[in-house]
């Protein structure tokens, strides 16, 4: 059964538990095809602070590796599996997946996010979010404040 291998999130080893590091470059130390084995390295991941060797987590060949420029955490590193075996459904899944969950997650906008602000200050923010609103899609030339 093929396995894929993500980008990990490295945030909390370098110093930065509040988002993930980017990843500035890959360096591949097994090519598509390659066999490894479960604790093989497999790449170099450089970031700002550091370049950290990433680990296989199972035996199988080197079926397809991720050559983008841009990579970001949780991103599909590569996929290990039997020689020859089809891998693409598990692509299409992990994707469907990880846009299930960004669509899962509650969209933060001025309107719904008062909730976080005192009552005294939601009103007068409330006001002025209206106003601006009617100030935006109004024709007129002329406002009052009444």
């Amino acid at each position: 059964m093929a396995n894929f291998i993500t980008i990990p999130d490295f945030s909390t080893e370098l110093g930065s538990p509040d988002k993930p590091v980017p990843i500035i470059k890959i360096t591949w130390l097994k090519k598509v095809n390659d066999a490894v084995k479960n604790g093989d390295a497999i790449c170099e991941l450089e970031t700002e602070r550091a370049t950290l060797e990433l680990e296989s987590f199972y035996d199988g060949y080197i079926l397809s590796k991720n050559d983008k420029t841009e990579v970001r955490y949780n991103d599909i590193l590569c996929i290990v599996g039997n020689k020859g075996e089809p891998y693409t459904q598990i692509i299409n899944d992990y994707e469907k997946s990880r846009i299930n969950e960004k669509l899962k997650q509650p969209l933060y906008t001025i309107e719904n996010s008062f909730e976080t602000f005192s009552n005294r200050k939601i009103d007068l923010i409330k006001i002025i979010f209206k106003w601006l609103k009617n100030f935006s899609s109004n024709k007129k030339s002329t406002y009052s404040f009444s």
